[in-house]
């Protein structure tokens, strides 16, 4: 092998590295954002929840006779 084709198989892998480094490091903050837009959601429903139950208690308890 010639310096030149050492010179280009490292080069060669630190790209492929790189490459791969990017693609995780893009993977995980895909995978952060996805579990802050769920617990957004999942609070969400949950308040949603919370009120409905709270409206239905309070329409219960103007229906019962007094």
């Amino acid at each position: 092998m010639t310096v030149l084709q050492i010179a280009l198989l490292v080069a060669a892998g630190a790209a492929v590295w790189l490459l791969a480094t990017v693609v995780i490091v893009v993977w995980v903050m895909g995978m952060s954002r996805n579990a802050a837009v769920d617990e957004e959601k999942f609070r969400r429903d949950l308040g949603d929840a919370r009120r409905r139950t709270a409206r239905r208690s309070v329409e219960k308890t103007d229906r019962t006779p007094a």
